[in-house]
């Protein structure tokens, strides 16, 4: 099944890591208020009780990290929704992604219809397409947006609403979208200002990429202390079976042993492949409609179009990103699943879908950049008992020349913003921290 050259760890993992680490804020480190629960089971609900929230105030940030699946959205609705709501105040909820944006309006407007019978949004939301959903941003007292759309908002607008709190989920997102986004600094900033009176939550599954810089924008005023609060749940991999570091091979030789790795697999078994291109993609996705395997391919850059494969089942749907509107996308996103035995999906997929199918048990991952890794592993919800195979590729020369001239671009790029000088050891953590070699293994 697996080529020569290929690297199997056998299962029985027990892998708990902690997402903040003792050198996390560098030399310069702040004093933090963290609580860290080593409970492998634990959710975000079993770290921050009520009382925890009603002692938050807009003096000091709030970073919630997590491992995707572990209840923020869950939290959102038991702890800050009552409270708001019995305060009389309202909520912005800030996303990434247009996918995210859909599966969260939907959880929220089941809430406020159930919970709070004032409103009534999610009738209304049943008359809306994909389109008019995306368009849709008050849900009662919970408005929700993209970072993109605050970048189109004056300040005054923003400053309209009596928003209690504010909260920016997937936060990494002012930095891993950087390298090709010039406005997430500005968001922030603009975040910041804005919204200084409101209580500021930031949540993500890789703080390691944002939370110092997030921080550094949050201190204004260095005269005074500034000590945020942390919340960590840990991360725990327990629920990967096998791990195989594929043997690295050229493009077209990489694509026939994947098709070999897919026939070798259960018939039963579904398998999600996260790939690093779309021209990868489309080679990949047609291959397995020669050999007549089912496969969905969604792209974040392509045209919108559907080929059919000798079987009953759809062979390759590819859709942009202004328009994601294809069958499978929105199956992904509505129901968190996909009928076909392969899904192979660009970046576009690696926030806000979530993938609960317990016939889902092989992962592969093409990527280098540790947040995309990461994130891409998490869309799959993992149920108690289910466990997934994992398997990964290695680096390449050329991509680790790529990934050090980005490194460096993007060092510049932070030296500029923060228009201070580093120290040595502070210019060594920003080149490991930007840079995704270290990242993975």
């Amino acid at each position: 099944m697996i080529t020569r050259g290929d690297y199997m760890i056998n299962g029985n993992f027990e892998v708990r890591v902690k997402l903040i680490s003792d050198d996390f804020f560098g030399t310069n480190a702040p004093n933090i208020e963290y609580t860290y629960n080593d409970d492998e089971d634990s959710f975000v609900s079993d770290i921050i009780d009520n009382n925890i929230v009603e002692n938050w105030n807009n003096t000091a940030p709030v970073f919630i990290t997590c491992q995707t699946g572990k209840g923020k959205t869950h939290f959102i609705k038991e702890a800050i929704m009552p409270k708001a709501y019995k305060e009389g105040t309202s909520i912005l909820l800030l996303v990434n992604r247009t996918a995210l944006a859909r599966q969260i309006k939907r959880d929220i407007a089941k809430e406020i219809s159930l919970t709070y019978g004032d409103t009534n949004p999610e009738e209304a939301m049943s008359l809306l397409n994909e389109d008019g959903l995306d368009k849709m941003e008050k849900f009662g007292f919970v408005t929700i947006l993209t970072y993109q759309a605050i970048t189109n908002l004056d300040e005054e607008t923003l400053n309209y609403n009596n928003y209690s709190y504010v909260i920016a989920d997937e936060a990494h997102f002012f930095t891993s979208d950087s390298t090709f986004n010039p406005d997430t600094y500005r968001i922030l900033k603009k975040l910041i200002k804005c919204f200084e009176h409101s209580v500021r939550i930031y949540m993500t599954a890789t703080p390691e990429v944002c939370f110092e810089p997030i921080f550094r924008a949050e201190h204004r005023n260095p005269s005074e202390e500034l000590i945020p609060k942390i919340y960590d749940t840990g991360r725990n991999y327990n629920y990967i079976n096998h791990f195989y570091l594929l043997h690295y091979l050229a493009e077209d030789k990489k694509i026939t042993d994947l098709g070999k790795i897919i026939e070798s697999v259960p018939e039963k078994d579904k398998v999600l492949i996260f790939v690093s291109s779309k021209s990868f993609g489309d080679k990949l996705a047609k291959t397995l409609k020669n050999d007549k395997i089912p496969a969905s391919f969604i792209s974040p850059d392509g045209k919108e179009y559907i080929e059919e494969s000798d079987t009953d089942h759809i062979s390759a749907a590819f859709i942009s990103s202004e328009k994601k509107d294809s069958e499978t996308f929105n199956q992904l996103v509505n129901k968190e699943k996909f009928t076909e035995k392969v899904l192979i999906s660009t970046s576009v997929a690696d926030n806000g879908i979530n993938i609960k199918d317990t016939s889902v048990k092989h992962v592969i991952i093409d990527s280098y950049d540790r947040t995309s890794f990461l994130q891409m592993l998490g869309r799959v919800r993992i149920s108690k008992e289910q466990k997934i195979n994992l398997y990964v590729f290695p680096h390449t020369d050329e991509n680790l020349e790529n990934m050090i001239a980005d490194a460096q671009q993007e060092l510049a790029l932070r030296i500029m913003v923060t228009a201070t000088k580093p120290t040595s050891g502070e210019l060594k953590k920003d080149i490991f921290s930007v840079c995704p070699i270290t990242g993975i293994f």
